[in-house]
């Protein structure tokens, strides 16, 4: 277990709390996979459940984060799945031209990765640049 306690929050100039929490466990993942452990980065408010079983990254307490991921722990089985897909969230909201607000979040609570894909070919439509297609097909799975 790795407990990190931090300060100052894990953000982007404009970012909202639940994209700050999505970049905590974004870190979180990579720590965790990499040296085979459970991470929480945490700040001082924060409380953690140490229930027993806690999987590779604790999700912050921001609740409509939770509610996307589903548990206050990430298991080890849907960690790389987690860990894609936020990356690619990150790299398709930039894409799009989303809010730098919540526009991660926004894209990862999309319908389907054609309202994505359409949003970002109506961004980029003047701009006249290929679409990386790896990305999408990786987002879509």
């Amino acid at each position: 277990m790795i407990l990190f306690p931090i300060s100052y929050p894990i953000k982007l100039e404009k970012d909202s709390e639940t994209n700050a929490a999505l970049r905590r466990t974004f870190i979180a993942l990579i720590l965790g996979l990499t040296m085979d452990a459970s991470v929480a980065i945490v700040h001082d408010s924060d409380q953690i459940d140490f229930q027993g079983g806690e999987g590779v990254a604790f999700v912050p307490p921001i609740s409509a984060v939770r509610d996307l991921i589903g548990a206050n722990w990430i298991p080890l089985s849907d960690a790389e799945r987690w860990l894609k897909f936020i990356g690619i969230s990150s790299i398709l909201a930039n894409a799009g031209q989303y809010s730098e607000r919540s526009g991660l979040f926004e894209v990862m609570i999309s319908p389907t990765a054609g309202h994505v894909l359409r949003r970002i070919e109506q961004k980029r439509a003047s701009e006249n640049h290929p679409l990386i297609l790896g990305i999408l097909l990786i987002y879509g799975s």
